[in-house]
């Protein structure tokens, strides 16, 4: 019997694939292995277009205090 886990997992290998893609390598396979594991490295790919003045975020609204910086 097919159990969530088994449906979520291809999901994150293909985060994790897509994430390599975006030049965050070296992510490891055990990633996958839980939800907030793959948000992390998500959100620092997040902070990482947030911060580089080379990269341009893929947001559609623009950063307003007070919620962000």
């Amino acid at each position: 019997m097919e159990g969530l886990f088994d449906k979520i997992r291809p999901a994150r290998k293909y985060i994790r694939e897509w994430l390599g893609e975006q030049n965050v390598t070296g992510v490891p396979a055990f990633v996958e292995e839980e939800s907030h594991s793959i948000d992390a490295c998500a959100a620092a790919l997040g902070a990482w277009h947030w911060k580089d003045p080379l990269v341009k975020p893929k947001w559609v609204f623009r950063a307003e205090r007070p919620l962000h910086p």
